[in-house]
């Protein structure tokens, strides 16, 4: 049987066996986890399958383990939803269709999707997207085009006030040892288990290389090396599309574990791969695994961002977290979070999840040059409402059988500061409140398929209120990246 057939045959046909199978799971209410680094990869529960309902929970629509419990899966992603925005005609909807595929053997695990999107958003989600877009060179600057969606990718127009747009992922991780983990992709990774970090968010996927190496029972060291860009286009090239501005990330973090705590210090930088005009090959020294090095080269390195990564296990259900960030030690370049999450199984039927979290980022904490920016596709790698933000979020679920109710809150206010953008295109809010609030069922627990109607209300201080309400179909794996 050849390829098409073997691919032919797992779709069709859903297939397990008592083994390891795991789910790909990057949304916000789901168990806590003792990793430094979280991918999203879970142990899905594997049990007796009986009725169709059940049956859909527990079993990828494509799943086949052989006789070494070496795993491979496929199912399809989608988004399926539409809806109203108070005072606007046009309906609101998302037409969203995609694959992921998912394998494992043993310490092995990796996934990859590829989704293709049509989209009519809400305003401000329209205006966001739009002035975070791609700089094209003229003759005299450069104009703004088409728009960037956080953890989803480049727009081009589509009907309109629409946008047309597919994004994909793909990562491993590899436990080579009870020592040594591997990673790599071009992946989203968390060190936070809120809505966001301080200083690298769920929204960045990035092409990256790394690795984790236990130094004995207490310590372990993190590095990772990222491919970053921003949409900053170089002299148009002929009878081609030309690249974009590139440069190079680098992290370097030890962290300290007791039973119920861990304390991280951590180092990243910014290594420039050319300018906007030209690109060459980095400093040879960004490839070495010891931080602080990029102080001899100077010229073409950020100011490094150190700070602490803290976590407090109070409970099997309860994590307490903080981060405090400097970049470079230099005033108002710095930034801080302090939040608590909540998971709990209450009874056999009922599950309850919380997150809460309070963060700000100082005038200049990712920069305010294009060139040695902390920023990926035109984001901030932390928040994204940039330098000078301060924000209070909360997320919440409750979960009775297959039935929940979903909110999220964010209240937020910023300081007139410089952003980190090529050109000052986008004008935020000074204060904002939202909320929103889905009440759905539960399909499949182990793709996140939904039903859901959601309701929401933005308030932006001098800016168009939102009133919207939604209802669709979605696999709701990551987490909600519309918070802005």
């Amino acid at each position: 049987m050849d390829l098409r057939g073997v691919f032919l045959l797992l779709c069709i046909f859903p297939l397990s066996i008592i083994a390891q199978v795991f789910q790909f799971n990057q949304n916000i209410h789901q168990a806590l986890t003792s990793d430094i680094i979280d991918f999203g990869y879970r142990q899905a529960h594997v049990g007796a399958k009986k009725g169709f309902l059940k049956r859909l929970d527990e079993s990828y629509l494509g799943q086949y383990t052989d006789s070494n419990n070496a795993f491979v899966a496929a199912t399809p992603l989608c988004t399926f939803s539409v809806g109203l925005e108070n005072d606007e005609s046009a309906i609101r909807y998302q037409n969203s269709r995609g694959l992921l595929v998912l394998g494992g053997y043993r310490k092995f695990k990796c996934h990859g999707f590829l989704i293709e999107n049509q989209a009519v958003f809400n305003t401000f989600q329209r205006e966001f997207i739009t002035q975070h877009g791609e700089y094209y060179p003229t003759a005299t600057g450069y104009n703004q085009q088409n728009g960037m969606i956080p953890a989803m990718g480049r727009t081009k127009p589509f009907q309109g006030d629409g946008f047309d747009f597919a994004f994909s992922q793909g990562g491993f991780e590899w436990g080579v040892s009870n020592i040594l983990t591997l990673f790599g992709g071009n992946q989203s990774m968390d060190f936070c288990p809120g809505i966001r970090s301080v200083f690298w968010s769920q929204h960045n996927q990035a092409l990256m290389a790394g690795g984790t190496l236990r130094l004995g029972k207490h310590f372990t060291y993190v590095m990772t090396r990222a491919r970053l860009y921003d949409l900053i286009r170089k002299p148009v090239y002929a009878n081609v599309e030309s690249p974009y501005y590139k440069k190079n990330f680098a992290l370097h973090a030890i962290f300290f574990t007791l039973k119920k705590h861990r304390l991280g210090l951590i180092h990243q930088t910014i290594w420039q791969a050319g300018d906007s005009l030209k690109e060459k090959s980095v400093n040879p020294l960004y490839w070495m695994p010891l931080p602080g090095l990029e102080q001899t080269v100077k010229q073409g390195v950020s100011m490094p961002q150190i700070g602490l990564n803290y976590s407090w296990s109070l409970h099997s259900s309860t994590l307490l977290y903080a981060e405090l960030f400097s970049r470079g030690l230099i005033k108002n370049a710095w930034a801080t979070q302090l939040g608590i999450k909540y998971y709990a199984k209450l009874t056999p039927k009922l599950t309850l999840s919380s997150s809460l979290a309070w963060l700000q980022t100082g005038t200049g904490f990712y920069g305010t040059h294009y060139a040695q920016n902390f920023t990926h596709q035109n984001l901030p790698l932390g928040t994204l409402l940039g330098n000078g933000a301060q924000e209070f979020l909360l997320a919440a679920r409750i979960e009775y059988r297959r039935f929940f109710m979903d909110y999220l809150f964010q209240s937020s206010t910023m300081k007139n500061s410089n952003q980190p953008l090529l050109i000052q295109t986008y004008i935020r809010p000074e204060q904002i409140v939202q909320h929103r609030i889905d009440v759905g069922f539960m399909a499949s627990n182990i793709i996140q398929l939904e039903l859901f109607f959601g309701i929401a209300r933005r308030v932006a201080l001098g800016f168009k209120d939102c009133n919207a309400i939604s209802f669709g179909l979605r696999t709701a794996i990551f987490k909600p990246n519309h918070v802005y």
